[in-house]
């Protein structure tokens, strides 16, 4: 992911509608579009690196900004900006790693808030007017509040598939977990933060790197370096399963048919052979998107066979493992709606990355 585009996504969260070329809609030109969206903009953000300061579109959309009162120049490298635009003060963030409490960051945003008449206003991920819901410091990631309680987990006799049994009792204390699943954005922030990180195999294909898709691909160790690095976790099975069902007890968390799975989640059966970026179908009752298709999530426990002998207190059962890794979700891949069921689970050996279709969601302990 480009500077630009970590810069555009981090702009979109503050809850700012964000225009760039790349934006432009098939089959227009830049100057068929250009003049609308810079006659209705109240912030003209210019990104000064060594390419952009020869070139002369850049220079035109500058220009228009300066004359209307409304450029705010930002540097992505140390260079020296075009005549003409060296004497407005730029926002350095050419050592910005991509963090939204970055001192740098919080100044750029302060001052697009007071060029826009909202001078009161904060970096949306520090306002924190709602307790229900946080944003972890590295990395950005929104976190939902899951409240606590009991439940039953997996599947009934005569319901389910075997791995599901015996139905469970659990008690979930409370926890936060992921509104999506860990997007292309997030780990890009830690990639940059981290520049030790190798990057997905994939990372390069366009198809699946967008900033609001869900991140695939990643080694198993490289999901736990990212959990910890943002201050989280990955969820136990029993959490996961909890805050899916969000106090339902049918087969699938919306009722007993899978007739509208397609609301809530892109399956083999709707999806065009890609993922999709997160959000775009409809919440459960917890606020969570995505929870079922998209892509596989891993679970921070070991797969066992059955739930013989499971713990009881939603913690991860990492011992006496009878194979790999647990996933939950079902994917845009091979997962029809019956995936969708709230109890259904699957095995994965956790160096097994099927590339394009797991990723992982944190959670954080309250």
């Amino acid at each position: 992911m480009t500077q630009a585009e970590m810069l555009a996504e981090m702009l979109q969260q503050q809850g700012w509608s964000v225009f760039w070329d790349l934006t432009i809609p098939p089959g227009k030109t830049w100057r068929q579009v250009i003049d609308s969206e810079l006659t209705q903009a109240h912030c003209v953000v210019v990104a000064w690196s060594k390419a952009s300061i020869h070139s002369s579109w850049v220079l035109e959309e500058a220009d228009e900004g300066k004359q209307r009162g409304i450029l705010i120049p930002v540097l992505f490298e140390p260079v020296k900006p075009p005549l003409g635009f060296r004497s407005i003060q730029a926002v350095n963030l050419a050592d910005w790693n991509g963090e939204t409490h970055a001192a740098v960051f919080q100044g750029l945003v302060k001052a697009i808030a007071r060029l826009i008449g909202k001078s009161d206003a904060a970096p949306k991920a520090f306002q924190a007017t709602d307790p229900a819901s946080i944003t972890t410091q590295n990395g950005g990631v929104e976190l939902v509040l899951i409240p606590g309680g009991r439940f039953m987990m997996g599947s009934p006799e005569g319901e389910g598939r075997y791995d599901e049994r015996p139905a469970h009792e659990v008690e979930i204390c409370p926890f936060y977990l992921g509104r999506y699943p860990v997007t292309n954005a997030e780990f890009a922030r830690f990639l940059i933060a981290n520049p030790k990180e190798t990057q997905p195999d994939y990372w390069t294909d366009r198809s699946f790197n967008q900033a609001r898709q869900p991140v695939v691909g990643v080694e198993w160790g490289q999901v736990q370096r990212f959990a910890q690095w943002a201050g989280g976790r990955l969820p136990s099975e029993a959490e996961w399963e909890y805050a899916l069902r969000a106090g339902t007890t049918s087969r699938y968390f919306w009722g007993e048919l899978d007739t509208d799975s397609e609301d809530y989640g892109w399956h083999y059966s709707n999806s065009p052979c890609l993922t999709f970026p997160v959000g775009q179908k409809r919440p459960n009752a917890f606020g969570l998107h995505d929870m079922v298709g998209n892509v596989w999530e891993w679970m921070q426990d070991n797969w066992h066979d059955n739930y013989c002998g499971a713990p009881s207190d939603g913690s991860a059962w990492e011992v006496d493992a009878d194979g790999g890794g647990v996933l939950r979700s079902g994917s845009w891949l091979y997962s029809y709606p019956n995936v969708a069921r709230s109890a259904y689970r699957y095995m994965s050996d956790p160096d097994d990355l099927h590339y394009l279709r797991i990723g992982f969601r944190l959670a954080r302990t309250l």
